[in-house]
Parts: structure tokens; C-alpha cells; sequence
């Protein structure tokens, strides 16, 4: 059993995972690794939720925003029950998944809480609004286009890290509700340890037959960090 054990952590557990980052922030990742507790959107993030609540109440008078995401279309109010999540959290997101990894380099230039506020902005770019509103929209645009400017990149490091051992997992199956569950990822013991008794739990998203976040609330060091590209 500890064999058979071993060889799932090897294959699923003890490999790189996946955080796509803008090249603004690179430097300081290199210089100091990765840390949760150092938010660069904590200046911008009570502004944001007055943004936040201007979409909210046009889209109950009827003007409705609109994307198409991976399990269909969303408006702005989902969007929003998205994105709170990304203000003042105290966690880094990262995927096993490289195609996914992929998708969200190609697609939230800047980072994604960027990209919802750049789009926002620009939905409202034409719609009536009092003075102070169209300051705030206006100011807000401005940020996303200067933080959207950077490039991203993707920086892997190793699920072995005994950082993941205290993360946690978002688990987003095709069918489903969203549940949280705690982190298989770290050591071999950890691994043991959290799908004993479980480990049909866990399989589908180690194998990548369903999305996970991993979500690390601890620091990870400069020397565990790779470019990838």
C-alpha cells in the first residue's frame, strides 16, 4: 500500500507547479521569493469595491455585463462574487495544470484583478454616471491599463515544498459545487497522512481530470522559484 502510495506522490505530488505573475513584480520575487502577506493592490482595493458596487447596481436597473468563462456566461455580479475573494486575502494561488496555467497567461495580462477592473471601466466608459463616479472609473482604467502594460510570465516551484503542506484546495469539478479541501501537496508523509482513507478524493484533481487551486498562505523563498518562461 505505502508503495503504491509513494508512486502517486512521486508522479502527482513531487513536480512543479504553476503561478503566472506580471513582470512588474519579478524583480522583488527574485529578490525575496514569494510572500501573501505583501499585497500590491492593498492601496487600490477600497476603490475597487466602489467600482464593484456601480456594476452591482446597474445590473440591477438592467444594464447587464457580460463574459463567457469556463462554465458558461457570467455577469458582472458573478464576476464579482469571483474577485472578492482576491481582495485581502492572505494566500497565493497556484496550478497543477499547465494548460490552465497557459489560459490565464493569455488571458488576465497584469493579473486577473486588473483585468476585471480594466474591463469594468471600460464597459462604463459611456454610461451615465454622477461626476464622482466617472473620477473613480476614470482613475481606476488608468491603474488597470498601467498595471496591464507589464507582461506575464510563469514561475514554477516544486509541490513538495513544505509550504503546501498548510495551503488549501479549491476544487472546481465540471459538475458540482466548489469545495475546499486541505492540501495532499508537501512531503511524502503529509501526502500519507491527508488521503488516508480518501485518496478517491483527491485522485481526479492530482491526475488533472478536474481543476484545483492550490491556495499557500506561507512564504516561499527565492532559491524554491523557477522562470519558467
Amino acid at each position: 500500500m505505502e508503495e503504491a502510495l509513494f508512486r502517486v506522490w512521486n508522479q502527482y505530488v513531487n513536480r512543479d507547479v504553476y503561478r503566472v505573475t506580471s513582470e512588474e513584480y519579478l524583480p522583488e520575487i527574485k529578490r525575496e521569493g514569494l510572500d501573501p502577506k505583501k499585497d500590491p493592490f492593498k492601496e487600490k482595493y477600497l476603490e475597487i469595491e466602489q467600482l464593484f458596487q456601480i456594476m452591482t447596481q446597474l445590473e440591477e436597473k438592467g444594464i447587464t455585463y457580460q463574459e463567457r468563462w469556463r462554465d458558461g456566461p457570467i455577469t458582472a455580479s458573478g464576476i464579482i462574487r469571483f474577485n472578492s475573494t482576491s481582495i485581502n486575502n492572505d494566500y497565493l494561488d497556484f496550478v497543477a495544470d499547465y494548460e490552465q496555467a497557459l489560459k490565464f497567461y493569455q488571458r488576465w495580462r497584469g493579473g486577473a484583478l486588473s483585468t476585471v477592473v480594466f474591463n469594468f471601466t471600460s464597459f462604463l466608459a459611456d454610461k451615465k454616471m454622477s461626476t464622482t463616479e466617472k473620477d473613480l472609473v476614470e482613475r481606476l482604467h488608468q491603474w488597470s491599463e498601467e498595471k496591464r502594460s507589464y507582461p506575464n510570465h510563469i514561475i514554477t516551484v516544486n509541490a513538495s515544498h513544505p509550504a503546501f503542506e498548510s495551503a488549501q484546495m479549491l476544487c472546481l469539478p465540471k459538475k458540482g459545487q466548489r469545495t475546499t479541501v486541505a492540501s495532499p501537496y508537501g512531503s511524502f508523509d503529509h501526502f500519507k497522512e491527508e488521503v488516508k482513507d480518501r485518496i478517491e478524493v483527491y485522485l481526479p484533481y492530482l491526475k488533472g481530470e478536474e481543476l484545483s487551486y492550490l491556495r499557500v498562505g506561507q512564504r516561499i523563498g527565492p532559491e524554491c522559484i523557477k522562470l519558467f518562461f
